[in-house]
């Protein structure tokens, strides 16, 4: 039996549920429901509305990605006054502008 993004809504889920569930296909969602159901196994019925996932910030990864990106450049032997202005270029960073100081980018390169 297939379960439709209409089932997901008739059920009575959450409109950000529905949102991520359109996005990426209700097979798809429906593979992750199940593996963040795992959190529920052996938890008594009273108190499975209390767990919570804990969703990590995208701005985590997109740091990462700049900083990886600034490494790379510095590697590269590219001046620091040259890998901020690129960095603030949103044609260049695209996601990943952002204004940053030289001392900013220095402390990146040095790994603090």
């Amino acid at each position: 039996m297939s379960v439709t993004l209409d089932d997901l809504a008739e059920l009575g889920l959450d409109q950000r549920w529905l949102r991520v569930a359109s996005r990426i296909g209700v097979p798809a969602f429906l593979a992750a429901w199940e593996e963040l159901d795992q959190e529920n196994r052996g938890v008594p019925t009273g108190e499975r509305d209390q767990i919570r996932v804990r969703v990590p910030l995208l701005a985590r990864l997109r740091r990462y990605l700049r900083n990886r990106w600034i490494r790379q450049l510095a590697s590269q032997e590219v001046r620091l006054k040259s890998i901020q202005k690129r960095v603030a270029d949103p044609r260049e960073a695209g996601e990943l502008c952002e204004k940053l100081s030289v001392r900013q980018i220095s402390r990146i390169i040095g790994g603090s």
